[in-house]
């Protein structure tokens, strides 16, 4: 991807014409060194830099641009970029700058999706942690391991894993382009052992429509969708309209395995007249590129959005804490296997494996093996 270098960050007035963003406006100052103008969406600018050396990026932040002028972040960044040269790779560069920095590559290697689901989990646990406050260089095991059972003191340790892998992704992130130069302090703290188990809420079919009857229209037409297909959140939010064919009754999901994973494709299949009545209705009308499921305002749903709207519907019908989006797929997936749908056959449909679905659901499956054995005559 082509880089879009801005040439006059230098002038105000060109910089107050700028869009808001997480990627920074570079001016590239010689071969390698660039200093960079981030106008994120806290209102805050700031001068950044950067220097690369035989595809290796180190970053730098250089102050705020209220208080530090282009002169004087011109100047800092000089500095910094003959220590560079000189061999100089000494880090000054925080968690929660690196957590930041990370954040930044996922949108531009991942896309949006994936760098807000990140980017949500760092402004939650990271960012106003006092974790987020130390220097790479000066992190420790003790540090890491603190943070992460502070966590769990306050959340469930399922949650806390989740929060680790991303921790631990932004940190080997930081040190692949020469911001750390070792994981020892990250690297030797584990997870939970034992937290990632099958998830326990179950929602009946009357507290879904309990749910979706108290959502706002939006809402509740996402929830539906979930409920039809049992898609994984993030596969319904980035689903658009020319994802659904109505001539074959499918709908096109599609999701990554991890941060480096290849694209997973599934057709999931609209047999159920109601679920084929209800997608055919949400596309009328709707451009191939539109949002198959969008905002009031008409774009994609935010993770942290659905997150946000779904915890106040909660707290309305007062409903346990652990209703979250993905309980819809938890259901959908517990009443296929327990009506003796093969478990291969909802695999294929959940994009899952059959280890994982017999790890999580084989409990519902054993109940109804009983049954039928209790009806076969083997003599």
């Amino acid at each position: 991807m082509q880089e879009n270098r801005i040439m006059d960050i230098h002038i105000a007035k060109v910089r107050d014409t700028l869009p808001q963003r997480s990627a920074p406006y570079w001016r590239v100052i010689k071969k390698g060194c660039a200093v960079g103008l981030r106008r994120n969406r806290t209102g805050e600018d700031t001068w950044v830099g950067r220097y690369r050396l035989d595809g290796v990026k180190q970053f730098a932040k250089f102050g705020r641009v209220s208080v530090t002028t282009w002169e004087q972040a011109l100047k800092q960044a000089q500095k910094w970029f003959a220590e560079c040269e000189a061999g100089q790779k000494t880090s000054y560069v925080t968690v929660t700058e690196a957590c930041r920095l990370y954040v930044e590559n996922r949108r531009v290697e991942k896309g949006d999706s994936t760098a807000d689901d990140a980017e949500r989990r760092f402004k939650a646990q990271v960012y106003d942690h006092p974790i987020g406050k130390k220097q790479l260089r000066k992190l420790s095991t003790t540090d890491v391991e603190k943070w992460r059972n502070g966590m769990a003191t306050k959340s469930t340790k399922c949650a806390a894993n989740r929060n680790l892998r991303s921790f631990k992704a932004a940190m080997n992130y930081a040190r692949r382009q020469g911001l750390a130069s070792t994981d020892d302090a990250w690297g030797l703290v584990g997870m939970f052992p034992g937290a990632d188990g099958r998830r326990e809420l179950y929602l009946s079919p009357a507290e879904r429509r309990e749910l979706i009857d108290g959502a706002y229209s939006w809402l509740a037409a996402f929830l539906t969708g979930l409920a039809h297909t049992g898609a994984r959140p993030g596969e319904l939010r980035q689903a658009t309209v020319g994802d659904l064919d109505l001539k074959a009754r499918t709908l096109k999901l599609s999701t990554r395995k991890g941060n480096g994973g290849t694209l997973r494709v599934r057709h999931f299949p609209l047999s159920n007249p109601q679920a084929y009545a209800f997608f055919k209705q949400q596309a009328s009308g709707k451009l191939p590129s539109a949002p198959l499921f969008p905002t009031a305002a008409g774009g994609f749903i935010a993770e942290a959005v659905l997150s946000s709207s779904i915890r106040k519907v909660r707290r309305k019908l007062a409903l346990p804490k652990g209703v979250v989006a993905y309980c819809f797929r938890h259901a959908a997936i517990s009443d296929w296997v327990t009506a003796g749908i093969p478990v291969a056959a909802v695999a294929r449909m959940c994009g899952t494996s059959i280890e994982r679905i017999n790890q999580n659901y084989f409990h519902l499956i054993e109940g109804s093996v009983d049954d039928k054995l209790a009806e076969v005559a083997l003599l």
